[in-house]
């Protein structure tokens, strides 16, 4: 249902439980199958604690001190002993740390004024994040949910932590957390959530259940706010058949509906970016508020294609552009490229993806925000033809120029990459006024042709 990585995750998690109560050994085995984070994998506290020390001198570089917070604020014992450390008399965790993060990052970047009422966590793992949330507003009830053998881990943890909440099953309860399958969250009467929560999950399902969650989230109910962290950059294969079940699945990029406001959007939070840890993956955070009426929609639209026309005058664009160099000859195009000056991009702008690296040799991966969310914004709230193709530029210059080359062997695209090639019409598809890669254009179809996407050479 959920898609072939939870699946197997969650059959381990049904072996290993054997039809029994979780306790606390049962616990341990369950988090080390790593399905809810990368790090519960890792045994060697000479690993970890490096990590820790890194977060704390992070967050703290942030104004997040999770040393001026009350005493509650720490890890829970309940948590395998290799995994906790005492620092400055308070107990520790990476993941732990990570999730503070995202608590303050959540306070800093949406109105929630004194605290949200009701909350509701959908995936909530272990229940990590979901803890923090009931510390920091403890008069809040949290809805969390998730597939049952996960439920049933987060309730664990959930008891471990507040021995005197009320944890009900109810979908009408006042309890202070109240757990709910996914088979039964269409029930769940219409309610008011001032903060919906979704981290990494909704990245790793099929576009079906995305698109479930997402109608939950706009349609279903009155959400006030959100905060959504979820993988970006992921890289699809393109061995045989494993292109076309990868494009099925993990677009929750482009669900968002114009009556967000977004209000942050960032690439790898700082919290990510531990150079300890090489194989975290990337995320894309955005928190967002919903907006009420039309006029503030459309003063949205206005904001969102201002600050793309501003990215339209980047210099990498410009020289992506093929009124730059194509009277150039071949031997003055180097220069040429560099010391392209902004010029207007208009419906009639003609792209050369491969021509920006393939002569210069030479690009920087731009992992700070601005540009791709300025992008993104205004793809979702006005549909930019220019935008879309702006943005496959971006995610085409990711990749090092040496792999992108045209004409190049490469087994991989990002995701998004193939949802912004169907931007326009649904369809995996060229662009007319953009030339692309010699590699890529095995797998896009002839603008106007039917069908979704070319199964791999």
């Amino acid at each position: 249902m959920y898609g072939p990585l939870w699946q197997s995750t969650i059959d381990r998690f049904e072996a290993i439980r054997g039809g029994q109560p979780i306790d606390q050994e049962t616990f341990h085995r369950l988090l080390a199958v790593g399905g809810f984070s990368q790090t519960l994998v890792l045994e060697d506290r000479d690993i970890l604690e490096p990590i820790i020390d890194w977060q704390i001198f992070q967050t703290e570089r942030n104004g997040h001190s999770i040393f001026s917070e009350e005493f509650a604020f720490s890890e829970n014992s309940a948590m395998p002993p290799h995994h906790l450390f005492s620092k400055r008399g308070r107990l520790l965790s990476v993941d732990f740390l990570r999730a503070y993060a995202y608590l303050r990052s959540i306070e800093a970047t949406l109105p929630i004024g004194q605290g949200p009422k009701t909350i509701v966590e959908i995936g909530p793992g272990f229940g990590g994040l979901s803890r923090l949330l009931k510390l920091r507003w403890p008069q809040s009830t949290i809805f969390l949910i998730d597939l049952e053998p996960s439920l049933r881990i987060s309730e664990y943890y959930i008891r471990q932590s507040f021995s005197d909440c009320m944890i009900s099953r109810s979908l009408d309860s006042n309890a202070d957390f109240i757990l709910v399958d996914v088979g039964i969250a269409n029930r769940i009467p219409r309610t008011t959530f001032d903060l919906a929560v979704n981290t990494w999950s909704l990245g790793e399902m099929p576009n079906d259940n995305i698109a479930f969650w997402f109608d939950f989230l706009q349609n279903k109910h009155n959400v006030k706010n959100l905060f959504c962290l979820n993988h970006f950059l992921a890289s699809m294969p393109l061995n045989a058949g494993a292109f076309d079940r990868a494009s099925s699945s993990y677009d929750w990029i482009d669900r968002f509906d114009a009556r967000w406001k977004i209000t942050n959007c960032k690439i790898d939070p700082y919290i990510h970016r531990c150079p300890i840890l090489r194989s975290q993956h990337v995320g894309l955070a955005i928190s967002a508020t919903r907006l009420s009426s039309d006029a503030a929609v459309s003063m949205e639209r206005d904001l969102a294609a201002k600050a793309a026309s501003a990215v339209y005058r980047h210099q990498w664009l410009a020289a992506s552009m093929i009124d730059v160099v194509k009277n150039t000859p071949k031997d003055g195009k180097r220069k040429a490229l560099f010391n392209a000056r902004p010029s207007d991009v208009t419906p009639a702008t003609h792209f050369v993806l491969e021509q920006f690296t393939d002569e210069l040799n030479v690009w920087r991966p731009d992992f700070e925000s601005e540009t791709f969310c300025a992008l993104w914004n205004d793809i979702r709230l006005n549909r930019s033809p220019l935008s879309i193709r702006a943005m496959r530029i971006w995610l085409h210059l990711q990749w090092g120029p040496k792999l992108r080359a045209a004409g190049a062997p490469i087994n991989h695209i990002f995701r998004e990459e193939v949802t912004y090639a169907k931007a326009a019409t649904g369809k995996v598809e060229d662009d007319p006024q953009m030339a692309l890669p010699n590699w890529m254009k095995p797998y896009f179809t002839a603008p106007g042709s039917t069908g979704c996407c070319k199964s791999p050479p």
